[in-house]
């Protein structure tokens, strides 16, 4: 696995993001969040006690995103074992703070703002210099 990437950053200071990235160019990012619902607010069963009602689970975070994340981190893991020629990149983003206020897509946004900012005044800074 070259060119293979994977860090915590931090969104705030209490929250982090998940970020790998493998491969060059156009890049097929694949984004799920980590975090669940609030505990406040109204609840039909009580939100940090799992309960089965008619074959259905309910409690906080009990569904949500768990899956789709399992299954990006599965088909990545699957893709990348294959042996297959990676053309493009590949990217899992699992951010953190989505039921609330999106800070972790927010600050990853604003990451990506900047690079693309600085990649362009690169490209034009070469571009006058020639």
């Amino acid at each position: 696995m070259t060119n293979a990437h994977c860090a915590p950053f931090p969104s705030s200071e209490e929250i982090l993001n998940v970020f790998a990235q493998i491969g060059q160019g156009e890049t097929l990012l694949l984004c799920g969040h980590l975090d669940v619902v609030p505990a406040q607010g109204p609840w039909s069963t009580p939100p940090f006690e799992l309960v089965k009602r008619e074959g259905v689970y309910f409690g906080r975070g009990c569904a949500d995103m768990k899956g789709g994340i399992a299954a990006m981190v599965s088909a990545a893991h699957r893709f990348l074992s294959s042996g297959e020629y990676l053309k493009k990149g590949l990217a899992l983003l699992f951010v953190a703070d989505e039921e609330k206020d999106n800070l972790g897509m927010r600050h990853f946004l604003r990451q990506q703002i900047f690079l693309i900012a600085f990649f362009q005044a690169v490209r034009l800074f070469r571009m006058i210099r020639l």
